[in-house]
């Protein structure tokens, strides 16, 4: 007799062969009895199509056609993260099998379409405006190898660095830095054009 083998979710596995009772079977041998082990059944599975799979329910005793997406590479429609599918059943109705853009910018899904994220683009801009501002607050230290007109140059870079997310769009240009001097190229503060494309 044949026999239909699932796994503990209930899906589909393999056919196989079941092994005759031998203590039932010897009372009537006219009408052998089959031993049946767990997470099997002697329902046969229904057919399925493509992406489909046969899922078994023990509790009506009796198989359904499932959605199966699993291994498939899916998206977050809040921010284009990535993960793999690993169970049966259609997709959660905040993933999607269309990749955002990979260029660079942060996306979210909007009516089926992917658009930028620009509350998410501003938050890293801002992330990176700020590491320049860092990165350069040597320029305005009392004991600076700078000029005074090379400190005020700085002063104005960092100020222009400060109003650089006011009326921000995508491709705003950044400000460009002052030229350091000889004694402090090592601690040049880096170059905004580095940064204006920040990682999504």
């Amino acid at each position: 007799m044949d026999i239909y083998n699932y796994d503990k979710s209930g899906v589909y596995l393999s056919r196989s062969q079941a092994r005759p009772d031998p203590l039932e079977t010897a009372k009537n041998p006219s009408k052998p009895q089959y031993l049946i082990p767990a997470n099997a059944t002697s329902i046969a599975p229904p057919p399925v199509g493509p992406n489909q799979v046969a899922v078994f329910s023990t509790a009506s005793q009796s198989w359904s056609v499932v959605e199966d997406n699993r291994n498939t590479l899916v998206y977050s429609k809040t921010n284009g993260g990535a993960t793999r599918v690993t169970q049966v059943g259609p997709l959660a109705s905040n993933l999607t099998a269309i990749a955002p853009p990979s260029d660079g910018n942060a996306y979210t899904m909007v009516n089926g379409a992917w658009t930028v994220d620009t509350a998410t683009m501003l938050s890293q801009v801002r992330t990176v405006r700020d590491n320049l501002l860092t990165d350069c607050d040597y320029t305005q230290l009392q004991d600076t190898a700078l000029t005074p007109a090379q400190v005020k140059a700085w002063r104005t870079y960092r100020q222009a660095l400060r109003d650089y997310t006011s009326n921000w769009y995508l491709g705003k240009p950044w400000p460009v830095a002052p030229a350091s001097t000889p004694a402090v190229v090592s601690n040049a503060a880096p170059s905004p054009s580095s940064s204006a494309a920040p990682a999504a």
